[in-house]
This record gives structure tokens, C-alpha cells and sequence, in this order.
């Protein structure tokens, strides 16, 4: 592996392009994945269950902190599709919920290229979000070093 190049921008290793596979290959190989990927979370719900009771407890302690997601691509749709649920399932206000998009909300439709790396957008859309001590800030990035995100 290339160490300028993301693991998740290479081609998948561990057998040939999905795309080369029977649909009942793919669907087979995508399951298994699954399974795998819960398996991983499971071995880290210790420290997932801190990170939530540390979460809420600053957010109850901070009644007007809000909660931001922060991603590019596939990692900033899944914490949109995350903090959208937050409301309907529980009760959370709306106005303490709000995201930083690689790429900006375009990006939720349509590939940005190179959004991901932009870390002076990143930094702009920081400081215009006026995020303070109050706010807990969740960065989703499936490398864990997407420089938009952890910027």
C-alpha cells in the first residue's frame, strides 16, 4: 500500500472487483463484510458506551451545545443520515444539531473531488460555524485521518 494513498481509496484487497462478482457473490461478499465491520464494534463498545456518556453529559451540562458532524463523502453522509435520526428517535432539538461537508452540502449528491483534502475549507467552515467550548464536535472518517476532517 502506498503510504500517500488512503486505505479507503484503494481497491478492495481481499478478492477480485465487486463489480467481477455474480450479484449472489456480491451480495454474499457485502454480508460478510457487515457482519465483519459489527464484530469490531462490539470488541469496542467499551469505549463507544464512554464516549456517548461523555457526550451527553457535556451536552446536558451545556444546554445550548450542539452537536456537529463533521465528514467528506461517504463518512459525511453517514453522520448526516446519523444526526437526522437524532430528533425523531430522541427528541433532540434541531437547532443543536449541525454539520461541516467536505464540499458543502452539494457534496451529499455529488462526488466533490479532492473536498476530502481542503483543510483551508475546513478551517473557513470551522470558524463561520462559531463552534465554542459548549459544542462537542464528532468527526466520521473511515481512514481515521481524512484532512478535511481531522483538520
Amino acid at each position: 500500500m502506498s503510504k500517500n494513498i488512503p486505505k479507503t481509496e484503494l481497491l478492495y484487497q481481499k478478492s477480485k472487483p465487486i463489480d467481477h462478482f455474480s450479484l449472489f457473490d456480491g451480495l454474499s461478499l457485502m454480508i460478510k463484510e457487515q457482519k465483519d465491520a459489527a464484530l469490531e464494534v462490539k470488541r469496542s463498545i467499551n469505549s463507544i458506551e464512554h464516549a456517548i456518556e461523555a457526550i451527553y453529559k457535556h451536552l446536558t451540562l451545556n444546554s445550548k451545545g450542539r452537536l456537529i458532524y463533521v465528514g467528506a463523502g461517504t463518512s459525511a453522509r453517514i453522520g448526516v443520515q446519523d444526526g437526522v435520526e437524532l430528533f425523531p428517535t430522541f427528541n433532540w432539538p434541531k437547532e443543536r444539531l449541525d454539520f461541516i461537508i467536505a464540499g458543502g452540502v452539494n457534496a451529499l449528491l455529488n462526488a466533490i473531488e479532492n473536498a476530502e483534502d481542503d483543510t483551508h475549507s475546513a478551517e473557513k467552515n470551522v470558524e463561520d460555524k462559531l463552534i465554542c467550548h459548549e459544542d462537542v464536535v464528532i468527526g466520521v472518517a473511515a481512514s481515521g485521518n481524512t484532512p478535511f476532517t481531522c483538520r
